[in-house]
């Protein structure tokens, strides 16, 4: 396994792939702060994509859940840094986004069969 920055200048680029390729995995979305500890605001739940906010980059946006009773959107506000990690069939296992003020956004992927 690798683990890789994305650079701010490819987060657009990289977010249309990364939703094309992981539309439908089983997702668990994990938050990690200082104020609350480690949470888990989603477990396993269908991914349905990341995407930026389109003036500025920012805030960038998670949706996970295709029903409406089971849909989580996540936003991160104040993103500084993203690493994405890669598995050892070269494909991205793990996203983690790290905001201005050290909250850790994890997004786990579990792939559909």
């Amino acid at each position: 396994m690798e683990t890789r920055e994305i650079a701010r200048s490819e987060w657009k680029e990289f977010f249309e792939r990364f939703t094309r390729e992981h539309d439908g995995d089983k997702a668990t979305l994990r938050i990690l702060s200082t104020e609350t500890g480690a949470q888990v605001e989603a477990w396993e739940l269908p991914f349905e994509g990341i995407s930026p906010d389109r003036r500025e980059g920012v805030p960038i946006t998670i949706d996970l859940g295709k029903n409406p009773d089971d849909h989580i959107e996540h936003r991160v506000t104040s993103p500084t840094r993203i690493w994405a990690q890669i598995g050892d069939e070269g494909k991205e296992i793990a996203l983690e986004i790290e905001s201005e003020d050290s909250t850790k956004t994890i997004l786990d992927f579990q792939p559909s069969k």
